[in-house]
């Protein structure tokens, strides 16, 4: 199914929090070891099948537009949906439901980067009959991410915040597979975080955790945009046996 399922990258950000390191580009497009760092999450998606891509812009989407155009050369196909005023990641997800051509359809967050198995993820949200299933992967340090409680079959029955959990934990690895309805939760042209707002209220309710290995590569601070620096590339060659790229979804 993956070559049918949609991706959603939610690119819209504008990166305050890298303001002291990156200046006036998109957060996704920020330069990781000499790259935009949405070019890995392409080149992911490509690897695992999944070419039909919907990029959720918003902050200066001209850099991202000009610079991906319709995704060739990269493997994928790439449509646009421009987010006007700032809605939340929920809200951006929901301005574009009309170019969404799976159900359900897969998200990645523009700013973090997790390999998974693509093929994996969608045999078990089918399994347990998913409302929605987040990718979590275990973190030695998650206060700063916030953390998720499973209970044994991985259903989630509960989020902590950020610095109200244990040192290590699960965390939301910023990939999710989703049904259609979850946008149905969603007001219309309204800010909605589906992180904050979405997720809470399916807990207990056909939300579940895929469990990841790792590792979790977030771009979002400037300390993690510095280890990303070294990790991203270490990673990517680690997945080189003998010249060839194995796959990050497989």
């Amino acid at each position: 199914m993956s070559s049918k399922l949609t991706c959603m990258i939610l690119a819209g950000g504008p990166g305050i929090r890298l303001s002291s390191v990156i200046r006036d580009v998109p957060k996704p497009m920020a330069p990781v070891a000499g790259r935009p760092f949405l070019e890995y999450l392409l080149e992911q998606m490509h690897e695992a099948g999944c070419t039909d891509v919907v990029l959720c812009v918003g902050y200066k989407a001209h850099i991202i537009e000009n610079h991906f155009g319709d995704g060739r050369k990269y493997g994928v196909g790439i449509r646009y949906s421009l987010e006007q005023d700032l809605l939340g990641t929920a809200g951006a997800l929901a301005l574009a439901r009309p170019l969404i051509r799976s159900d359900p359809f897969l998200v990645l967050n523009g700013d973090s980067y997790c390999p998974f198995d693509l093929q994996a993820l969608l045999t078990q949200h089918q399994a347990r009959q998913a409302v929605a299933t987040i990718v979590a992967t275990k973190m030695q340090e998650a206060s700063p991410y916030g953390s998720i409680v499973l209970n044994v079959n991985d259903a989630v029955i509960h989020f902590y915040e950020k610095n109200q959990t244990n040192k290590v934990a699960y965390v939301n690895a910023g990939i999710y597979l989703l049904n259609l309805v979850v946008l149905d939760m969603v007001p219309t042209g309204k800010p909605c975080s589906i992180e904050h707002e979405v997720f809470p209220a399916l807990a207990g309710r056909g939300l579940y955790a895929f469990r990841q290995p790792g590792p979790f590569i977030d771009i979002g601070y400037p300390t993690s945009f510095e280890a990303a620096q070294t990790l991203l590339p270490k990673l990517l060659n680690s997945r080189q046996i003998g010249g060839m790229k194995v796959s990050l979804c497989s």
